[in-house]
């Protein structure tokens, strides 16, 4: 790894990004023991929430069946893991896990070394967020990264008791093992359709200010149309590049009641894609 890594100087890219796009979108670097900080646009004391996603100019945003596929430039890639960095929690679905087998971790010391740049000194000792798996059905695979990789934090895994069948013997014994491990199970009844429901779980029961919605499609289409809004901020990166096939969000997905209540938006480039931020206000 380059000494640079470990630098305090400035980095311009991490500067623009953090100027151009978090910081109007709400987002802080400012830590308080650890907790990030962002601004008061929260909803009934609910965590600031941030839905951001990548995808192609035809609105693919994973592969043929949800496979993972590389979207974002370099530069838009170091943005995603700027975000995991300031944000407290990083969600997303079990169909996530289960098609990419995510790590969910920060890796800007290494993104940033590859360009011979220091890492911004205030995000220098930030930890892995915390990563939430939305899984009403308790399906988590126990095989996968966030439950087995040491390199990983153990999930909080948001269940609906009874969608998961909890009083089942066989289901019984899986969240026992899972607690085991190290996972941390929070019941949410009907939690696939109340955000507001697991939002509110997460805040009491976990101590979150501020979660990051990174997917899949269906946790995506649910955090953008949820009534009342949860999104305080959106970011979605657009790559210039056609795929032809693969999963879209809905096109039936209306939006606007959240886009046009009160917030802003603004478009800036970052190495070959676009950024569209959207933020609440207040």
């Amino acid at each position: 790894m380059s000494s640079t890594s470990t630098m305090t100087e400035p980095s311009p890219l991490q500067a623009t990004i953090r100027k151009t796009i978090l910081e109007p979108c709400g987002i802080s670097f400012e830590h308080n023991g650890g907790a990030r900080k962002h601004d008061e646009a929260s909803n009934d004391q609910l965590p600031f929430v941030t839905v951001t996603w990548a995808q192609t100019l035809d609105g693919r945003v994973s592969g043929p069946n949800g496979n993972m596929m590389a979207i974002s430039c370099p530069e838009a890639f170091i943005m995603t893991h700027m975000l995991r960095a300031t944000h407290d929690g990083i969600l997303v679905g079990v169909g996530t896990v289960k098609n990419d087998n995510p790590r969910l971790t920060v890796r800007l010391t290494d993104l940033v070394a590859d360009r011979g740049e220091p890492v911004l000194s205030d995000l220098l000792a930030t930890n892995h967020p915390q990563p939430i798996v939305l899984d009403p059905r308790l399906s988590l695979p126990e095989t996968c990264h966030l439950v087995k990789n040491p390199t990983c934090r153990r999930p909080w895994i948001v269940f609906d008791p009874k969608a998961a069948k909890v009083s089942d013997a066989a289901v019984a014994e899986k969240a026992k093992r899972l607690v085991t491990a190290g996972c941390k199970l929070i019941p949410v009844a009907n939690a696939r359709h109340d955000l507001h429901g697991v939002l509110r779980a997460l805040r009491v029961q976990g101590g979150m200010c501020s979660i990051m919605v990174e997917g899949g499609r269906a946790v995506l289409e649910s955090f953008l149309t949820a009534q009342p809004s949860v999104a305080n901020a959106v970011i979605i990166t657009i790559a210039p590049r056609f795929v032809g096939s693969g999963v879209h969000l809905s096109p039936s997905i209306d939006w606007t009641p959240t886009a046009q209540s009160g917030g802003r938006v603004a478009w800036h480039s970052l190495g070959d894609d676009a950024i569209m931020i959207w933020h609440r206000g207040q």
